[in-house]
C-alpha cells in the first residue's frame, strides 16, 4: 500500500491556546488527518482509562518525540515508544514519521489521587444507573442531579451529585429527595480512580483502528471449549 504524505509544521503557536488545544487544532489543519488519533498505553501496555478511551491527536507524539530525544541525551529513556503504526506519512523538522496508531509509556504512570471530576466519571461510578430507580439507561436519557438542590445550598461535588433519569430529575425539580418521595439506592462518594478505570473496561468503545483491539480487549474473558 502506497503511504500518504503530509507536510507538517509543528512551529506554529498561539497565546491563546494551551497545549493540549494545540495539538488539537494543528491535526484538524491537515484535513485527510484531523480524526486520527493515536492510543495511548501505560507501560504495562494497557490503556490509560479506557472510558474514555486513553487517546491523543497524532501531532502530540511529535511532542513526545522531541522531549524524548532531550531526555535520551542525558542517558534517560523516552517518554513514549511507537508500539504500532498507521500506513499514513508525515514529514516534519525531524524527518519523516510513519504516524502512530499506539504508544506506550516507557515509565510506568501512576494512578492520579484524585480523580477528574466531570460527568462522565459520575455516570461511571454510578455504572450509568439512576441512583433513585436502579435502572441503567442510555447515556442521553441521564442526567446529573444534585441530592441537596442549589437553591438549597447544595454544592456541585461527588458526594452531592449522582446520575439521574431526565424524568426522574424533571419530577424531583428543586426539591431534596425526601420532599419529593425518593430514596438514594447508594450515598454518593468520591471513588478511587483505580475504580472509574476498572469500571470502564465494561463497556464498549470505539476503535479507531484494528491495532487497537488487542490492547482494549486483552482482559475480555475467553469462552472455554468442553
Amino acid at each position: 500500500m502506497s503511504k500518504k504524505k503530509f507536510r507538517l509544521d509543528l512551529s506554529t503557536e498561539d497565546d491563546s491556546l494551551d497545549l493540549d488545544d494545540l495539538f488539537e487544532v494543528q491535526a484538524r489543519s491537515v484535513k485527510r488527518l484531523a480524526n486520527l488519533r493515536i492510543l495511548v498505553l501505560n507501560a504495562d501496555y494497557q490503556p490509560l482509562s479506557f472510558k474514555p478511551l486513553s487517546t491523543v491527536p497524532w501531532t502530540r507524539y511529535f511532542f513526545w518525540y522531541a522531549k524524548g530525544l532531550e531526555r535520551i541525551k542525558i542517558g534517560e529513556p523516552p517518554i513514549v515508544h511507537v508500539v504500532e503504526e498507521y500506513d499514513e506519512v508525515v514529514h516534519t523538522a525531524h524527518g519523516e514519521f510513519r504516524l502512530p496508531s499506539i504508544v506506550a509509556h516507557s515509565s510506568q504512570r501512576p494512578m492520579p489521587e484524585r480523580p477528574a471530576f466531570t460527568r462522565n466519571n459520575i455516570y461511571l461510578r454510578d455504572d450509568y444507573t439512576c441512583q433513585y430507580t436502579g435502572v441503567k439507561y442510555p447515556e442521553k436519557e441521564l442526567n446529573l442531579d444534585h441530592v441537596i438542590p442549589q437553591s438549597k445550598g447544595g454544592k456541585s461535588s461527588w458526594t452531592n451529585l449522582v446520575t439521574s433519569h431526565i424524568d426522574i430529575n424533571t419530577i424531583k425539580s428543586s426539591r431534596t429527595p425526601r420532599e419529593a418521595g425518593l430514596r438514594l439506592i447508594r450515598e454518593p462518594y468520591m471513588p478511587s480512580a483505580w475504580e472509574l478505570r476498572e469500571k470502564g473496561r465494561k463497556y464498549p468503545t470505539k476503535l479507531d483502528h484494528k491495532s487497537w483491539a488487542d490492547y482494549v480487549y486483552w482482559h475480555v474473558k475467553l469462552e472455554e471449549d468442553e
